[in-house]
């Protein structure tokens, strides 16, 4: 797994590596990728999205994904999210 960017809300966080956490969230989620929001920008949804999967992984509930929350998406990232990646 190559070095992924640490994202949040407060660090402006948009862009390929945003929508591939999503649709990593969105898959363990067993949602579909269209209901949560369609752009590459890291907002208050998505947060709330990354704390829960936070907590049911034992991670600390921080909304940031760092390498501990990349690594529990890791099983979840489907081929278009590691394109992205």
């Amino acid at each position: 797994m190559k070095n992924r960017p640490t994202l949040s809300m407060g660090l402006k966080s948009t862009g390929k590596a945003t929508e591939a956490a999503k649709r990593g969230i969105a898959r363990y989620r067993k949602d579909k990728y269209d209901r949560l929001p369609s752009s590459r920008i890291f907002g208050p949804y998505f947060t709330k999205k990354v704390k829960a999967f936070q907590r049911d992984k034992g991670i600390l509930s921080s909304g940031t994904v760092g390498p501990r929350t990349w690594k529990a998406l890791d099983p979840y990232l489907d081929t278009r999210a590691r394109e992205l990646l």
